[in-house]
């Protein structure tokens, strides 16, 4: 990513003046880069977890709980393919659209509005929270589509939503957003990914 973040130096250089370019290159290495990092960085470990979790509760419901074992692998590239699009779509199904922000247990989750109790403290829920629960839906899911799909192509579940995602997705060491206690040991297509409406 700093590759990517600093690439446009050399021809700011040419056009800003000395003092402003250390000024902006001092600010630049302090402040995260654009894009994924800077979202994981803005909403936090926690947040950023929940988000995940959330993700994967939406790519499960929305496409891997219609990929079925008896299913070649030509059918289940296509099922596949005709729903990923819509998992992290603005406007779909997948997110609610009172989603909340709240503190609960000293950690930031996403959760909806009419399921907030007394545990949970400092709640908002602006326009700014689904925003970014779609983002992180976009990096965590949109960013994997290949990975996912290979589970999904060598899954011998019953259903693909057997699959451990939370553990593919969430765990994983490039992106590392949750802790191992974060991540139930199973995470069966019967059970409900999140407790209490906590997600």
């Amino acid at each position: 990513m700093a590759s990517a973040c600093f690439s446009a130096i050399p021809m700011l250089s040419l056009a800003l003046p000395r003092r402003l370019l250390v000024l902006l290159l001092t600010h630049w290495t302090l402040q995260p880069c654009w894009g994924e990092e800077a979202l994981l960085q803005r909403v936090g470990p926690h947040l950023a977890c929940s988000g995940c979790k959330l993700a994967v509760q939406a790519f499960r419901g929305g496409v891997a709980r219609h990929v079925k074992a008896k299913m070649s692998a030509k059918k289940r590239e296509k099922v596949f393919s005709e729903r990923f699009d819509r998992v992290c779509k603005e406007g779909g199904p997948s997110y609610p659209a009172n989603l909340a922000a709240a503190d609960e247990g000293g950690k930031r989750r996403f959760i909806e509005k009419h399921k907030m109790t007394s545990k949970h403290s400092n709640g908002w829920a602006g326009a700014d929270v689904r925003k970014d629960a779609l983002e992180l839906c976009r990096h965590f899911v949109d960013g994997r589509r290949e990975e996912l799909l290979k589970a999904i192509l060598r899954s011998e579940e019953a259903r693909a939503s057997e699959i451990r995602f939370e553990r593919l997705l969430c765990l994983k060491p490039h992106g590392l957003v949750c802790e191992e206690t974060d991540v139930p040991e199973n995470e069966g297509d019967d059970e409900d990914d999140s407790e209490d409406g906590e997600l």
